[in-house]
């Protein structure tokens, strides 16, 4: 029996957090979690440097590619996590948020037809907002 693929929401550590990619020339990657039909895409032309995490399994996270689509990753591409100083500012996390949800606007045919799409934009945004919150908990 294989082990179950499926996190509760509570504990998807990745989801919402920005990452670089692994300097390799392609990353396998597929439209599904299960990695069916999973193909060998260019790292850079398909996926930039760096990416944020809209979903997990155990072993794999579901990243957006520069043109607007969604596929699932393996987790050993993820690198290190990009933490800056804008990201301690809760204006800019927030700003960064609406503007994710403006996205939407120019994907109109992908976003009104494709359902995952919609929640994939509203999850990413809500979670900016989560942590924007947290920063200004914190900061008093």
């Amino acid at each position: 029996m294989s082990a179950k693929t499926e996190i509760l929401s509570k504990y998807k550590s990745y989801v919402g957090r920005t990452f670089l990619l692994r300097l390799h020339r392609e990353i396998p990657a597929s439209d599904d979690k299960k990695a069916r039909g999973r193909h060998n895409y260019d790292r850079h032309d398909t996926f930039g440097d760096a990416c944020l995490v809209l979903d997990e399994t155990n072993t794999r996270v579901k990243i957006p590619t520069l043109d607007g689509r969604f596929l699932w990753i393996s987790k050993f591409y993820l690198h290190k996590e990009l933490v800056g100083k804008k990201f301690r500012d809760h204006d800019f996390v927030v700003d960064l948020s609406e503007k994710l949800l403006n996205l939407s606007n120019y994907f109109d045919d992908l976003y009104d037809t494709n359902e995952e799409a919609q929640d994939a934009f509203r999850d990413a945004a809500q979670i900016l907002r989560q942590y924007a919150d947290g920063l200004k908990d914190s900061d008093g």
